[in-house]
């Protein structure tokens, strides 16, 4: 990296943005960006360049900065843009500075620090008398917070009105509880913001407990996954399961071979078995018997189904339908 001082662009997140040479004057839009991507990273290296860069554009005037904002808002002037954002550059900077203890990459909140600036730049209205700067510093800090917010934990409760709530007020509320010799709970913290206990102490576990990953060992007995109980049946599973319902259908369909009376069939077929089973009721008043009597019988085909079954799988076989 011999110079960065004909560096013609800063990136966003979101887009690339045109800046000025050390001379003030635009670079050729077509500037080949294999410059950039032969700098060693966006890293510690690539900061402090870049912050070199920066601290020697000089700052507008209060009358240069009313001209560019007019051209912007009334001609929508993209180049007045970016040449007021190039020239308040040092404020992102500083402010995206004053986070790195929060994110470990200082590039990637510079890059923030740009896009809010960017923002101020097309909503400013130089004619209600505040400076630019001014104005920028709040677009600035809402890209940088959203950031933190969206990407600072793996779990993310940044989203509900009250994760948000709590990200801002959290610090200080527990600040003023311990200053007052008080022992913070989420009743406490609670009272204090005005939101109900249970949601406040299910957010505190959530954001206050480091996330583990699921391939952490677990005193040499497997790891995190394998004591995580889950509702997604595996490949495996799936296909033992289709070969077990194979298996017991055939054995069903051969048990029910052997009932010769049309009396146990229907009950067998009709009750047992049945999708959509007629009632013990019902069955009783077809044959004539009554429900107790029906029930016997169905308690009798259970067991002889039961024995079937583990006469065709063996002893150690157990199903709770027919054992029950």
């Amino acid at each position: 990296m011999s110079s960065i001082k004909n560096f013609s662009y800063f990136l966003t997140r979101r887009k690339v943005i045109q800046i000025a040479n050390s001379k003030g004057k635009w670079l050729d839009p077509n500037f080949n960006m294999s410059l950039l991507l032969k700098l060693d990273s966006f890293s510690q290296n690539f900061y402090v360049s870049f912050a070199k860069y920066i601290s020697k554009i000089s700052r507008l005037s209060e009358e240069e900065e009313k001209v560019l904002g007019v051209k912007i808002r009334d001609f929508n002037d993209k180049q007045a843009s970016k040449k007021l954002v190039l020239h308040n550059m040092r404020l992102a900077f500083k402010m995206a500075n004053q986070q790195r203890r929060s994110w470990i990459n200082l590039m990637d909140l510079v890059q923030e620090a740009s896009s809010g600036l960017l923002v101020a730049s097309k909503k400013w209205d130089p004619d209600k008398g505040t400076r630019f700067g001014t104005y920028a510093v709040y677009w600035i800090k809402a890209y940088l917070i959203k950031f933190l917010m969206s990407n600072l934990r793996l779990i993310n409760t940044s989203k509900t009105r009250l994760g948000r709530k709590l990200y801002f007020k959290l610090s200080i509320v527990i600040k003023k509880l311990e200053n007052q010799g008080l022992k913070v709970t989420p009743a406490l913290i609670a009272r204090e913001i005005g939101e109900d206990e249970r949601e406040i102490a299910f957010l505190l576990v959530r954001t206050q407990n480091k996330e583990s990953s699921l391939s952490s060992p677990i005193r040499g007995k497997g790891t995190l996954q394998d004591f995580i109980e889950s509702d997604i049946i595996t490949p495996e599973n799936r296909a033992a399961k289709e070969q077990f319902q194979i298996i017991l259908s055939k054995i069903v369909n051969k048990f029910a071979q052997t009932i010769k009376r049309g009396r146990e069939f229907a009950i067998w077929n009709e009750h047992l078995t049945s999708e959509k089973p007629i009632s013990l009721v019902d069955l009783g008043k077809r044959y004539g018997i009554s429900k107790q009597r029906v029930s016997q019988f169905a308690v009798k085909l259970r067991e002889l189904f039961r024995e079937h079954v583990i006469k065709e799988l063996g002893s150690n076989i157990k199903l709770s339908w027919f054992l029950n």
